[in-house]
């Protein structure tokens, strides 16, 4: 099995949101949740305005990781090591409708597929999705709440998909030169 980087998944997942699930947009590394205390790997917006954080995983480690301080907030273990997880994800399963805090609509992790029996065993409790790194879904996500997204996300994410656009503009006039 060929082992991809997390850049090469992220195109990946992006190419497959955007031309296979003819999403509206999508970007990777935009500060979510409350702002900017947490960047996303990926978000996408669908054509019915809901915007999904995907959180990729590209190895078993990290993956179990992240699943461990899950398994904590579902089964309401004391609080594990990993602080800003920890409370990132507290506030997606525990407090999703909190005034002032806009979290995804849906959220997935993205992991190989030798690591699905043992993620799925621990995201059955939860509202969390998962998807391989190519995009194929084993478990759909359900919504984490239904407000509707905040005027200031959009623009935020406008913004940072032309920032990257500039930034590839600027990388091929350096190419040409």
């Amino acid at each position: 099995m060929i082992k991809l980087t997390a850049k090469e998944v992220k195109n990946n997942l992006i190419f497959h949101f955007l031309y296979g699930r003819g999403f509206l947009c999508a970007t990777t590394e935009m500060g979510v949740f409350d702002g900017y205390s947490v960047k996303a790997d990926i978000v996408v917006l669908s054509k019915n305005y809901k915007f999904y954080e995907i959180e990729i995983k590209t190895n078993l480690t990290d993956l179990k990781g992240e699943l461990k301080t899950i398994d904590y907030i579902v089964n309401n273990k004391p609080f594990d090591k990993n602080l800003a997880k920890h409370y990132k994800h507290t506030t997606y399963l525990k407090t999703p409708e909190k005034e002032n805090v806009f979290i995804p609509h849906r959220f997935y992790f993205s992991a190989p597929y030798e690591n699905k029996e043992e993620a799925l065993e621990i995201l059955k409790k939860t509202p969390y999705g998962l998807m391989d790194l190519h995009g194929n879904v084993y478990k759909v996500a359900k919504d984490l709440h239904k407000k509707p997204i905040p005027k200031n996300f959009v623009e935020n994410m406008l913004r940072r998909l032309s920032r990257v656009n500039y930034e590839l503009s600027k990388k091929d006039e350096m190419a040409i030169r």
